[in-house]
């Protein structure tokens, strides 16, 4: 009795902060959870300093913008110790579902930026597995996390761009005009755009994000949407970064709390869906890692460290997580962030789950909230830094819950058939 009562304490906890923890006992497994075989993660991560150029920024507002305490895209101290709370909560839901924490029992991967090589490490941290090495492409580019990019595989433009603009209702202009209040709100807080940029568009140099005209930008290794949405997708997520790196004040020059970040932030889930959850970007850019997904969930995997692992991360990027997201076509909502958030250090989790002769994968989007990102700091309770996790939903709107068998027959349907090699060159990195 007294072994089972910390783990009931921490059930409780992780219930009443909506963590999924299964009601799991020493004695039997609940009969509408299973018990946790395996758990493969694709985590995008966590909070960094912005990716533009000053010269950039400058173009979106003429404000003195804040001074991060990294390079340009890296992950931040904060960034890193946020990640390593989570998994450490992680971690406790992992362990009382019987997965077992070992060095062999465990791989991740990491793409080759500092920002996902720092979270890779923060992760394994908040496992209590410091020593364990994670692993990266002795490549230029990782074709698993940048297929397109690598040169692997190619965008057709044409496609491209008929996929984007279908699913924008056939009119960017009217699809922008749905999110007039948005754009209001975030050109309050960054003031006039600067009159360089104003001329770049061939318009008056008093003008504001709302009179730019969108337009796609598509060839065979980029896509983007440029204009007022491109650009107030992009300022959103700044300032969701600002409130996660600084405790002590509010971002957008002190204008945006937390309930300015939830109104705004729409626009920026809306325009990153309408991107990269095209098929023709997300077929390209997602079925490598989406078949990776599979295989390791399946235990038919190639590599034998990813086959005998009970708990298979993937760190990467939020371009990575709404590839997937679009070729499996499903959603989720994490409350205060959103309809197919992606916030830092966010992790679409497949849990492969046995109940009793039938094998299910269930999908669940995990994910700080705004007030931990913002508030909690080393000094909290670990518990409070624990992330809400929501299952997914198919289109139907249906819980995103399949037997293996149709799992695996529903990502052979929506991945490309081309196969790229991805575990050449694969090095092991240890703690420096």
């Amino acid at each position: 009795m007294s072994n089972r009562f910390p783990m009931i304490i921490c059930v409780v906890i992780a219930l009443l902060l909506g963590f999924p923890f299964p009601a799991y006992s020493d004695e039997v497994n609940s009969a509408s959870e299973g018990k946790l075989i395996r758990m493969v993660v694709l985590s995008r991560h966590g909070v960094r300093s912005p990716t533009q150029s000053a010269e950039t920024l400058a173009g979106w507002s003429a404000q003195p913008w804040p001074h991060w305490p990294v390079q340009r895209g890296w992950l931040t101290e904060r960034g890193a110790r946020l990640t390593e709370a989570m998994w450490e909560n992680m971690k406790l839901h992992l362990i009382n579902s019987g997965v077992e924490l070992k060095p062999e029992l465990v791989f991740v991967r990491a793409d080759l930026d500092q920002r996902t090589q720092s979270t890779a490490r923060a992760i394994l941290d908040g496992l209590g597995m410091g020593k364990t090495p994670y692993f990266v492409a002795q490549l230029p580019l990782d074709p698993l996390f940048h297929p397109v990019k690598s040169g692997a595989l190619s965008f057709n433009a044409e496609a491209v761009h008929e996929d984007i603009l279908r699913q924008s209702g056939g009119d960017l202009e009217q699809f922008a005009h749905a999110y007039s209040a948005e754009l209001e709100k975030i050109s309050e807080l960054t003031g006039p755009l600067s009159p360089e940029l104003c001329r770049e568009w061939g318009l008056p140099s008093t003008c504001g994000l709302a009179d730019l005209p969108n337009k796609i930008v598509a060839n065979d290794k980029n896509v983007g949407l440029q204009g007022g949405l491109g650009i107030a997708s992009s300022l959103a997520e700044i300032f969701v970064l600002e409130y996660g790196e600084w405790t002590d004040r509010l971002p957008a020059w002190g204008r945006a709390d937390e309930a300015v970040l939830r109104s705004i932030l729409p626009v920026h889930n809306r325009v990153f869906d309408l991107v990269n959850r095209a098929p023709a970007v997300a077929a390209p850019r997602g079925s490598a890692l989406l078949r990776e997904i599979e295989a390791a969930l399946d235990g038919k995997h190639a590599e034998r460290q990813v086959k005998q692992a009970g708990l298979v991360v993937f760190v990467g990027h939020d371009t990575n997580i709404s590839n997937i997201g679009g070729l499996l076509d499903i959603h989720w909502q994490l409350p205060g962030h959103g309809d197919n958030a992606i916030p830092p250090a966010g992790a679409l989790v497949f849990e492969l789950r046995q109940l009793d002769a039938r094998r299910e994968v269930r999908v669940l989007m995990c994910a700080q909230s705004l007030e931990t990102l913002h508030g909690w700091t080393a000094a909290d309770p670990i518990d409070t830094a624990m992330p809400v996790c929501r299952p997914a939903e198919s289109a139907s709107g249906n819980p995103a819950e399949y037997s293996l068998s149709d799992f695996s027959r529903k990502v052979q349907e929506a991945v490309m058939p081309e196969d790229i090699s991805l575990y050449m060159n694969l090095i092991p990195r240890e703690r420096p």
